[in-house]
């Protein structure tokens, strides 16, 4: 089957969230992401699609009446149905979008790699389930007093509503998070679920082993009975030390050494979780990193030149939307080894070189309708 064959069936879901006027504009602003390589905003889509109105387009993005957060979830139901009741991992971070300009909503200062950004921060969710993964969740953060236009709330309490408000199929469910995120309120959230905890946690965390207060570093010291575990090419040392952490409860304490990476600590609610597991299992929260890598790379994250955070809020929504129907080419490959996502766009684009792309969403739309 070709690649616009499967992308057209993925697209049509999404149709009916729109009146038809709309649905051209969501199409194309959906091709523009996915087909153009560098430089993604409204003016490139309107030219590359020979819309005449850049303006409408424009208004699709900043103006129209469609919510975002309908196209999230129709998104999540796509994927929930794809990942079935397979156990899975739900991964939370952030991450710093470079916006500069004096009236643009919303912006502050956050922390992105390695220095200080001003811009946008986004909160997002991954689900990954075996080797598939997808884009679950995304939602902007705005620091207090940034703009009227912004409905203040911390990166800490997104999480949670990210948390309280996600529906698997999959009752063996694991929430990693960073360092960040270790916290009461997140930790409740995800056992109020009934779900696994798994995160990161500071050296200089406050526990209590037997009844002992401690710093988590202190944990290090000492005899322990250490595991080996292969992970990549990487090989680490992990040993388990059972305690109590207030606010979060009775936990496990993974204490990971490694020659080139130093010692990191991990806690888990899963007292039974093996230090192998919980290594093994936590080694997979960073493949939200490559998740940000992708989205910014080829599906244009940060390319966005709209001042409104309504607007940015609908961009960020159309390009978990472009990302997840690219990763559903991927695992519909033949074959076990899956492509990478630049070589699915490769795919993509070669294949609509020949193929009229304004046609193709007209018959799209038209399907739909």
């Amino acid at each position: 089957m070709l690649a616009s064959n499967t992308l057209s069936a993925q697209l049509a879901r999404f149709l009916n969230l729109f009146s038809k006027p709309r649905r051209n504009h969501f199409l194309a602003y959906i091709m523009g992401l996915i087909l153009i390589i560098k430089f993604r905003s409204v003016k490139r889509i309107s030219e590359e699609f020979s819309i005449r109105d850049q303006s409408a387009l424009n208004h699709f993005i900043t103006d129209s009446v469609w919510e975002h957060r309908q196209l999230i979830l129709r998104s999540q139901e796509i994927v929930r149905v794809a990942l079935g009741s397979k156990p899975l991992q739900l991964v939370i971070d952030d991450t710093a979008l470079e916006r500069r300009g004096s009236k643009i909503e919303c912006t502050g200062v956050h922390y992105g790699s390695n220095r200080l950004v001003k811009g946008h921060c986004l909160v997002s969710a991954a689900v990954i389930s075996g080797k598939r993964r997808y884009m679950w969740d995304c939602r902007g953060y705005a620091p207090k007093g940034a703009s009227a236009a912004c409905r203040f709330k911390s990166k800490v309490r997104i999480a949670v509503e990210i948390i309280e408000e996600s529906e698997f199929e999959a009752g063996d469910v694991t929430v990693m998070v960073d360092c960040w995120y270790t916290n009461r309120d997140v930790a409740g959230a995800v056992k109020a679920r009934g779900w696994r905890f798994l995160a990161g946690v500071k050296k200089n965390r406050i526990v209590y082993v037997r009844g002992r207060r401690s710093r988590v570093s202190n944990l290090a010291k000492g005899q322990r009975k250490y595991e080996k575990v292969k992970c990549g090419r990487h090989v680490f040392r992990a040993a388990r030390v059972l305690a109590f952490i207030p606010g979060i409860g009775e936990v496990s304490v993974f204490v990971v050494k490694s020659g080139s990476l130093g010692t990191r600590y991990l806690i888990c609610s899963d007292t039974e979780l093996s230090a192998r597991e919980a290594v093994l299992m936590y080694a997979k929260r960073f493949w939200i990193e490559t998740q940000f890598r992708e989205v910014k790379q080829h599906f244009g994250l940060g390319e966005m030149f709209i001042r409104k955070w309504r607007g940015a809020q609908k961009h960020w929504a159309l390009v978990m939307v472009a990302y997840n129907v690219t990763q559903m080419l991927r695992y519909s490959a033949r074959g076990k080894r899956f492509e990478t996502v630049g070589a699915v766009l490769r795919r993509l684009r070669d294949e609509f070189s020949r193929v009229d792309v304004k046609r193709f969403t007209a018959v799209i739309a038209a399907k739909a309708a």
